[in-house]
């Protein structure tokens, strides 16, 4: 994953108002894709499962482009 890019507008938020929140977020989005368990394109397709899941095509085409 990109690096401090998240998926939700709502990160903005805890990153101003909850720092230790966010930082604890980002070491565990660190952790999460180091690339060791999933490779970046399975990441990829997890995160178009999802998102098409939800129903918002507007992520679906973020996530196809990024």
């Amino acid at each position: 994953m990109k690096e401090d890019v998240f998926y939700g507008k709502g990160m903005a938020h805890v990153k101003k108002d909850y720092p230790d929140i966010f930082k604890a977020v980002v070491q565990l989005n660190e952790a999460a894709y180091t690339g060791k368990v999933l490779d970046y394109r399975t990441q990829k397709l997890i995160a178009l499962g999802i998102t098409a899941a939800a129903s918002d095509d507007r992520a679906m085409k973020k996530q196809m482009i990024s």
